[in-house]
């Protein structure tokens, strides 16, 4: 059995980076940043930070582009991808990437605008009061007020 899996919970470095690949499929590119505290043998408190490339595709990539802003929390769920190249000096290096199969945002950080059709969303709720919901249910065998959960 093979498991490739990465969660990865933090928060972005800048707002994604949107661009198309020669076939058309979106790809956003962001980095997210998750923290370690520990306690030195001296017993100062100590926090390390890690930076982790994110790559998402296709309608996820338009998605990501459209509502997350720097500093926003993320929930990242892909898999670890390695790319082999040759730097300028002829060494060879490797960039470790996630591919995103998951995303959850969290909540916007404090001042950031949401998107210009979200806000006027909003408005609208706002000023249009909230019409009761009327569930029809077919004459079938269950009734929905049988059911014990």
């Amino acid at each position: 059995m093979n498991v490739n899996k990465a969660i990865i919970a933090g928060r972005l470095g800048s707002k994604p980076d949107l661009k198309a690949l020669p076939s058309g499929v979106a790809v956003a590119n962001f980095s997210v940043a998750t923290s370690h505290r520990y306690t030195d043998k001296e017993g100062k408190k100590q926090e390390t930070t890690t930076w982790h490339d994110i790559v998402v595709y296709g309608r996820m990539a338009e998605t990501a582009a459209q509502y997350l802003d720097k500093g926003q929390v993320v929930f990242v769920i892909g898999r670890i991808h390695k790319d082999h190249y040759e730097r300028k000096d002829g060494t060879a290096a490797i960039y470790t990437k996630i591919i995103a199969e998951e995303l959850q945002f969290g909540p916007r950080p404090q001042g950031a605008q949401a998107p210009q059709a979200q806000q006027q969303e909003q408005a609208q709720d706002e000023q249009a009061p909230a019409a009761p919901v009327q569930v029809e249910y077919p004459d079938d065998d269950i009734d929905p007020d049988d059911i014990p959960f």
